[in-house]
């Protein structure tokens, strides 16, 4: 049975929007800012290595418009051309872009068959290759001891992880050009107040209404916490296990 691969970008602070930079967000392109060659032999060859495509229809759209006009000494551009794509669309009546077949049928149905098919595994691209979850994102932050997290925009899995995991995380319009590299700041999660304490200046960052679930989770430190707050105060004893965490 072939596997269903799912691929994304994504950095050590939990950034997965706009990598290659066409969606014309404020931080896109991220991932061109570094020199990888390493990082870009690992996507090399993990497109040489799987033999179907499986998109949605705003990246393949991005895809066609693309791919077709691109060539390449390494034959990246070559095999993006040549292999299956499956379009996964209920309002695409077509596919030009080379050997392309649209599904709109029930999903589950449609992939169910294809991994029934013969042939080698089929990758998942999400948008620019950079739609994906961010789950693990936000605990290294803590346990690297960072106390909050100010940003100028995040995504919305990537903050409902954070406050899961009980990493406060503020979005502050103006963050970068209001601290310089090596300056420190004290950021209020109550109140949403960000002082710089050297220039003694201050912002305002979006903060949580006081007494909402995204507010009291991460003021307990976190959904394992705050649950078991929950059910200690409604007089269930909740056991933990040799290190501290709950079962």
């Amino acid at each position: 049975m072939r596997r269903i691969v799912v691929t994304e970008f994504i950095s050590l602070d939990g950034v997965i929007e706009d990598p290659g930079g066409s969606e014309g967000t404020d931080f896109g392109g991220w991932t061109f800012k570094f020199d990888d060659p390493e990082g870009m032999k690992y996507k090399l060859d993990e497109v040489i290595d799987h033999d179907a495509m499986l998109l949605g229809r705003v990246t393949y759209e991005g895809f066609a418009s693309a791919w077709p006009g691109m060539k390449d000494d390494v034959g990246f551009a070559d095999k993006m051309n040549g292999m299956p794509k499956y379009v996964v669309s209920r309002t695409l009546e077509k596919a030009d872009w080379n050997n392309s077949t649209v599904l709109s049928g029930d999903l589950a149905t449609e992939v169910s068959a294809l991994r029934e098919q013969d042939g080698g595994d089929i990758l998942v691209a999400g948008r620019n290759f950079g739609c994906g979850s961010s789950r693990n994102a936000s605990s290294p932050l803590k346990i690297l001891g960072i106390a909050v997290v100010l940003v100028e925009s995040v995504s919305r899995i990537h903050l409902r992880n954070a406050i899961n995991t009980g990493l406060p995380t503020l979005v502050c319009s103006g963050i970068l050009d209001f601290v310089d590299e090596g300056q420190h700041l004290k950021a209020d999660i109550v109140t949403g107040e960000v002082t710089n304490l050297d220039t003694g200046g201050a912002i305002q960052a979006d903060r949580w209404p006081e007494g909402s679930p995204p507010f009291q989770i991460m003021m307990a430190g976190g959904f394992m916490p705050f649950f078991r707050e929950k059910l200690e105060a409604a007089g269930r004893v909740v056991p933990k296990s040799a290190s501290g965490v709950s079962p």
